[in-house]
């Protein structure tokens, strides 16, 4: 009876510990959102303040979605600077996408930017 009573005191912590641990899986910032952070803070650069600021407008206090939004804002800047240096960049696309998602503070949303010169270089193609 001990040992049935010590099994189930077991079981039972180990179904809080689970629980703990699913609780915990809050949202945290990804790899390329961390570099942009620490090269912000190394070399000066507003590009993290940026993100951050971009992603205040429509999310100040759900920091949940905050948090969302910088990563998907910091892979998509990774992924412009991956087109940018790519040699078959098309400037005019990238240059007119740019323009159409950046406010007047120069705040871009990156994930736009992409969106829109991968439809207008695919459509540029289709005629």
């Amino acid at each position: 009876m001990k040992n049935c009573k010590r099994i189930l005191r077991d079981i039972f912590y180990i179904i809080i510990m689970l629980a703990a641990c699913i609780s915990l899986n809050a949202q945290a910032l990804n790899e390329n959102a961390l570099s942009i952070k620490e090269q912000s803070e190394i070399k000066g650069l507003p590009t993290y303040n940026n993100l951050k600021t971009f992603a205040e407008k429509d999310w100040k206090g759900d920091h949940e979605m905050m948090i969302f939004t910088i990563n998907k804002q910091a892979d998509a800047l990774y992924e412009f600077v991956e087109i940018i240096n790519s040699g078959s960049c098309d400037i005019n696309i990238m240059a007119v996408s740019l323009d159409d998602w950046k406010d007047k503070n120069g705040i871009c949303d990156y994930v736009m930017i992409i969106y829109q010169y991968k439809k207008q270089l695919k459509a540029k193609g289709n005629y």
